[in-house]
């Protein structure tokens, strides 16, 4: 029997029909060649489809998780929530749009900073370190001034009075201080 009347049996074309023969399907009735097809094709499509048709049991699958799992911790909300439509559902007109607003926002920021009206974070947080070490260093000092003149009285006005001046030439020495 020829490749072809085989092919034609089958309901396969004559290329299919020649692969399956180089890889030794018998070429001498259709019902061996049928049989063979069975066997040899596609085994693997067949075992993975057989798996998939045996279905799982519904409580292994769909289980809770145990108590001591705590649940995923929920994504971090962003500082500010954009309103606009996400970029993937935009068309290239609302991208251009979107980046001339946020081109505008930043140059808008970037000249309230040259103007003084907006400090950046990392500034203030700067500045604020050197004013706690500068009271911090004022306030250790105290001690080391205060010590001969309190112990050289005994009066509690004047003792009082001392404390006092002393703290107050303390913070004025930190307000003094340049940012």
């Amino acid at each position: 029997m020829t490749q072809l009347e085989i092919a034609a049996a089958l309901d396969l074309s004559p290329a299919v029909i020649c692969r399956l023969v180089k890889r030794g399907m018998p070429t001498d009735c259709p019902a061996s060649a049928e049989q063979w097809r069975r066997q040899n094709v596609r085994a693997r499509v067949r075992v993975e489809r057989a798996a998939a048709e045996i279905e799982p049991e519904p409580s292994a699958v769909f289980a809770p998780a145990p108590s001591f799992i705590a649940p995923p911790p929920a994504p971090p909300s962003p500082a500010r929530p954009y309103t606009d439509t996400p970029p993937a559902a935009c068309s290239y007109q609302e991208a251009r749009r979107r980046d001339a607003v946020a081109s505008a926002e930043i140059r808008e920021l970037e000249v309230a900073e040259l103007r003084g009206d907006l400090v950046r974070r990392a500034a203030v947080v700067a500045a604020l370190g050197r004013r706690v070490a500068s009271l911090r260093e004022a306030l250790l000092q105290m001690p080391a001034r205060l010590v001969p003149q309190l112990a050289a009285t005994t009066d509690p006005i004047e003792m009082d009075q001392l404390l006092r001046e002393e703290v107050t030439r303390a913070l004025e020495q930190v307000s003094a201080a340049s940012v």
